[in-house]
Order: C-alpha cells, then sequence, then structure tokens
C-alpha cells in the first residue's frame, strides 16, 4: 500500500466470518432475494428467475403482476427458486411472493437491460466530482433508469444475497451524484438511445487487484493454487502463515535484488562513488534525475561515529516511514524490515551490534509506485541509545539504484487482509448477484495490477470466465476499458514499459474473446491525477460498444486497432481496422516506435495513408512495433469518428 492506493482504497473492513455469516442468514433470510425489491429492473428478454428464503420444505407461491400463480417447495435449508416467465422491455410491474406466514410485495419493477459496472477506484469515482457535473446532474431525472450501489463488503465465503440496507434508487441528482460516472453516464447514454429502462448495479473498490475480484476456483485455475492455499493457512494460523510469507519475500529478495548478491549491505564496502540524497520526502522529488520517475530496489547508505562507551550498549533505530517494503542492516547484520509503506520504521539494536567508531546502517528500499524512499522528515531518523542519548541520522546519504522494477517485477503480495485478500470482493459483492439477469459487465480495473502483466494475462481471461460460469451465461459481453495515461513521459528514448504492458494485456485478451470489446481511455488521462474526471466521453465510448454489439446499431465503435505489421521492401506497414486513419495536429503519429527481440526500442518517424501507417526507418533486427507505449505518452492517431487508436505492440512478420 503507497500514497496511490490510499487515494484508490479509502476505507478498510474486516473479513466476515463464515459462522457469523450463516447466523445472520439463518436468524431472518430474505424471502425475496435483496436484488427483488422496489424500482428494481429486471433483464428483459430472459426467464425472469426469482429466488429467496423461507423454512425448510415450505411450500411457496410468487406471481407477476395479476397472472397465474407459480407453485413451488423450499428446499430442506429453504431455499426456493422459480421461473415467472419471459417480460418484454415495460413495466410497471408487481412481483408477489407468499410462504411460511410472509407476504412480500415488490412494486415498480421494470423490464430492460441490467448491466454490472465493477472494478477499483476509476469505476468507483462518483458522479459529482466528474467534469461538467453540475451541468450533468442539472438535468432532468430518468425515471427509467435505476441504480443499485453495492456497499463494500468483504467475505471469506460466497455469500448469497446482499445488504438489505442496498436499495434499487430511481434517478435523481442526488443519487446519481453519488453513483459511479462511469456506470451512470453509460446507462444514460443507452437509455436515450435505445428507449428502454436501464438498471445498472455498481460494485467497486479502490485500489483492489483482480484477484480479490476472483473465486478461489477460478484463481486456481490460473495458477494461483499455492497462494490460495496460502491464504486458507493464514486462517487456520496466522502467524505459521506469516512465517512462511517472509520466508517467500526473502527469497524474492535474494533472487531480484543486485545489492543482495553484491553484498552492499557490508560496512566495508566502497560507496564513494554513490550518489547523495537527503533522507525525507519521496525520492522521486529529491532532485534527482534518475529517481524522478524510478519504481524499485534503490539501496541507501549512510554511516556514524561512536565512543566505546556508546558502542556497548543497545538501542532503537528509528527511521519514519519507508515506502513500500526496506530491509535495513546495522554494519552488516539485519536489524528489521516491514513492508507497509506508511508505518515508521522503528528496529531494536542489540548489544553487541554496535562498534566503536564508524558504523554503517545500509538499507534496500523497493518501491513498487507511486513515492518511493524513507519519506518522512530527516530529523525523524535517529539512533535512540539505551542511556537516552540519541545520535542524529540527517545529514545526507548515499544511495545507489540495484534494479528498476521493469527488470525485476512485483513482489510477492498477501493474498490476506483488507480489500486486498484473494477472493474476498468476488464472495461478498460479486457472488450474491448470482443468476441475476443481465446483458454485459463494465471493467475498469487493472492500476493495482500494472507492475505484473504477466499474471494479469492469465487472470483477466480467467475472471471473464468465472464470472460467465456464475451467471450461467457463457456469451456474457465484458466492456473493458484499457487504461488512461498516468504518470511520467518518456524524455529522449523510450527506456521502460510503464503502463504499456499492461494496456497491451488488455489489447490482447479482449481481442481474443468474442464477447468481450475495448474502450481506450488513453487520450483521457492526466499524467499528474490517477482518476480523470472526463468520465462522460469515457462512458459514452462504452456505450458505443453496447450500441453496436448489444442493439445492432451501424455505428463506428471502436478507434483503430492494429491487424498486422509486415515488411515490404525496405518499409513496415502496419495495417488497421476500423480506419481510416485521422493524425491530430500534426502530418505524422507520435508515440510511433520500432524494437529489437530484445526490446531495445527507438521513436521513428511515420505516416499513413487510408488505413495503413508506414514507417521507413528500419533496420535489420527489429522484430516489433509500438505505437504510444508508456506510461503517459503523446497519442494523436484517430479515425473519422474521433476514437482514439488502441496502443500496442506488434510483432513485425
Amino acid at each position: 500500500m503507497k500514497r496511490v492506493a490510499v487515494i484508490l482504497a479509502i476505507a478498510a473492513c474486516v473479513v466476515a466470518s463464515p459462522g457469523v455469516e450463516a447466523a445472520a442468514q439463518g436468524a431472518e433470510r430474505p424471502l425475496l432475494h435483496s436484488l427483488f425489491q422496489d424500482h428494481a429492473v429486471v433483464q428483459r428478454g430472459q426467464p425472469l428467475h426469482v429466488w429467496g428464503w423461507t423454512g425448510p420444505n415450505e411450500r411457496v407461491m410468487a406471481r407477476l403482476d395479476n397472472g397465474p400463480p407459480r407453485v413451488t417447495r423450499a428446499d430442506r435449508t429453504g431455499a426456493w427458486r422459480m421461473s415467472l416467465g419471459t417480460l418484454e422491455a415495460g413495466g410497471p410491474h408487481t412481483i408477489t411472493a407468499i410462504a411460511g406466514g410472509r407476504t412480500q410485495v415488490v412494486t415498480d419493477v421494470l423490464a430492460g437491460d441490467v448491466f454490472l459496472c465493477s472494478g477499483q477506484s476509476n469505476m468507483e469515482f462518483p458522479t459529482r466530482l466528474a467534469t461538467n457535473s453540475t451541468a450533468l446532474l442539472r438535468e432532468a431525472p430518468n425515471p427509467q433508469i435505476r441504480l443499485f450501489q453495492v456497499s463494500r463488503r468483504l467475505s471469506a465465503t460466497p455469500q448469497h444475497a446482499y445488504d438489505a440496507a442496498n436499495r434499487w434508487m430511481v434517478d435523481e441528482p442526488a443519487a446519481a451524484g453519488d453513483f459511479s460516472a462511469v456506470c451512470y453516464l453509460f446507462g444514460r447514454a443507452v437509455q436515450r438511445t435505445q428507449h428502454v429502462p436501464v438498471g445498472l448495479i455498481h460494485a467497486s473498490w479502490g485500489g483492489t487487484p483482480i484477484e480479490a475480484w476472483m473465486s478461489e476456483a477460478a484463481l486456481r485455475g490460473a495458477g494461483r493454487g499455492d497462494e490460495v492455499e496460502l491464504a486458507a493457512a493464514h486462517a487456520r494460523d496466522p502467524q505459521a502463515a506469516d512465517r512462511r510469507f517472509a520466508q517467500g519475500m526473502q527469497q524474492w529478495r535474494h533472487d531480484r535484488d543486485p545489492g543482495v548478491a553484491g553484498q552492499w549491505n557490508a560496512p566495508d564496502l566502497d560507496d564513494r562513488d554513490w550518489a547523495t540524497v537527503s533522507p525525507e520526502g519521496f525520492w522521486e522529488d529529491a532532485g534527482e534525475q534518475q529517481l524522478a520517475h524510478l519504481d524499485g530496489i534503490v539501496w541507501f547508505r549512510t554511516d556514524f561515529t561512536l565512543s566505546a562507551a556508546q558502542a556497548s550498549l543497545g538501542g532503537r533505530l528509528e527511521l519514519g516511514p519507508a515506502d513500500d517494503a526496506d530491509v535495513t542492516y546495522v554494519n552488516g547484520q539485519r536489524v528489521g524490515g516491514e513492508d507497509v509503506w506508511d508505518a515508521p520504521r522503528a528496529y531494536a539494536i542489540a548489544p553487541g551490534v554496535l562498534r566503536e567508531g564508524r558504523n554503517v546502517l545500509a538499507s534496500s528500499v523497493l518501491d513498487t509506485g507511486g513515492g518511493g524512499g524513507f519519506w518522512g522528515a530527516a530529523g525523524e531518523k535517529q539512533l535512540h541509545l539505551s542511556d537516552g542519548s540519541r545520535i542524529s541520522l540527517a545529514a545526507p546519504w548515499r544511495y545507489r539504484i540495484a534494479a528498476p522494477l521493469s527488470e525485476i517485477g512485483l513482489p510477492p503480495r498477501r493474498p490476506w487482509g483488507g480489500s486486498s485478500a484473494f477472493s474476498t470482493l468476488f464472495n461478498g459483492m460479486i457472488a450474491p448477484a448470482q443468476g441475476y439477469g443481465m446483458s454485459a459487465v463494465l471493467w475498469y480495473q487493472g492500476e493495482t495490477n500494472a507492475g505484473e502483466p504477466r499474471a494479469y494475462e492469465r487472470l483477466l481471461p480467467a475472471m471473464f470466465a468465472d464470472w460467465r460460469a456464475w451467471h450461467d451465461n457463457r456469451n456474457l459481453e465484458f466492456y473493458v476499458v484499457q487504461l488512461a495515461a498516468f504518470g511520467a513521459p518518456v524524455i529522449g528514448a523510450p527506456v521502460r514499459d510503464g503502463w504499456g504492458r499492461i494496456r497491451d494485456v488488455q489489447r490482447r485478451i479482449v481481442a481474443a474473446d468474442p464477447h468481450a470489446a475495448l474502450a481506450v481511455s488513453i487520450d483521457l488521462g492526466d499524467r499528474h491525477d490517477i482518476h480523470p474526471t472526463q468520465k462522460l466521453v469515457l462512458a459514452e465510448r462504452l456505450a458505443r460498444l453496447a450500441r453496436r454489439r448489444l442493439y445492432a446499431e451501424n455505428i463506428e465503435d471502436s478507434g483503430p486497432v492494429p491487424l498486422a505489421a509486415k515488411k515490404e521492401g525496405g518499409a513496415v506497414r502496419v495495417s488497421f481496422g476500423h480506419g481510416p486513419l485521422v493524425v491530430h495536429s500534426g502530418a505524422r503519429p507520435a508515440s510511433v516506435e520500432l524494437c529489437t527481440s530484445d526490446r531495445a526500442c527507438r521513436f521513428v518517424d511515420a505516416r499513413v495513408q487510408d488505413s495503413d501507417m508506414f514507417i521507413e526507418d528500419v533496420a535489420g533486427g527489429d522484430a516489433f512495433v509500438r505505437y504510444c507505449w508508456g506510461d503517459s505518452p503523446i497519442c494523436n492517431l484517430f479515425n473519422a469518428s474521433d476514437l482514439p487508436a488502441v496502443p500496442f505492440e506488434l510483432a513485425i512478420e
């Protein structure tokens, strides 16, 4: 967790105990599932299944409007389910259920199209904070749009119903203002063009990884079984699981950190050629060019002098917080390590560790995104000796970059704890909607997984399959938002992947799935803000996907997408679908790269003609072409519908 994650994840909850959940359900389970309530929207064109709970083996009667009653009997657990037929768009309808001396009547139910919106903070981002929100919310409420906000909820096991406080709301400014901007504005665009009721279910949580939104079975199928097992072990014996995780993290450091192999913790290491930096603030703000945009491992060293009497003492080393994780040594001996970005470091120093004369503090700090380093005030960095005296460590420290994150990848992540725990958000926020008919899922997530694109390449399609199986709909549509621009621009040569790699994973996974589509948002980003506020344009791009794919409108639903890159003579021709190509603010496309097979890349000039892009500055070793790569590139390639070309990397044939 770090300062970016603090913006993304605002609150934390306690994982629900399975026993407590079961007891609560047994105490008062709803006769009708919590999605069936006043003002609901049910999916048109599909069998209307209704379900709920009553006493074991009790007789249940349900009816739609004044139609004939349908009768079934609950199973031995009290669960019941039946079909009330198939509805066309319209309403309002009434659903009545009677069982065990209880009657529940649900009114003002519309039949239309239902959409589930999920992901992390950019999906959670409310309409009232979006660009031009005052004007957006001033428009007349639309009673054909209904909103269902799923409250944040963690659970160790899949749940069957939502909290009773979660209610369907008819569109009005207060409800829309606090609702997901992307979800609400998407629904508004769909309703205005299709003129059918629209139901929007929003279930998001900022700062969360995709693993939290997948079932345990799906994670096992995606190769994450060891971590699922470790999470289960943590539930049985937290201390033992913590030790196992620490051992794995230590092994990861040993394998990935060059400073470990180089013994940069050694007190006699010659570090005279290391650069210096003040030990305060994030290293990105230190005024050092090589640190300005660095995520990865940096080693720090400083020394201090002690008398013989002082050296005989023990004490406590206080360094303030370190973002994200540190391993700290004194005179070559490990004295502590922590992986909580905002936790002040306070490590006990046993007698015998300190020396008369020169002593050396060394620390390896791993930063996985956002700010990095020992970011507290320099004055916080002190050695407190057991006699009450203090040794200041505020003087400039020496540092050396060990490895960027792009070379070492992300470290292991605990599969338990808070909103990042594996499967807990699926269990608490997605599983309760099982069986509720819907047209499509909108998915805006990936920022938290941006540092591990290879893993995401397995997880994203596994999540698609997981949710489709859970909803018993193998053709359930997924509309995925490709991550917007955020972070450092490229200066000079293209030297880092940044978010380019995970955007390309999103592109390729969606392209391989006949029931998925991509909304490009690269041009809507803000390099200084991970939460771009221009949600209306993005929502309307997502609505284009639905209008073309669900409603068969003859409209363009995508910007240019690469089809192939081929060498022709001394040039490379990249052919595109969804053209012809249009270049904005210039005669030639920007941010075009050619790369060798080992990803040594350079910017190149290119030109466009119809639906093709031609690159003539070709070398013999060129193997890939890239467009709009990195964290926050400048991208000016569009089509005639003003939709941006998708960022990509493509092998040259």
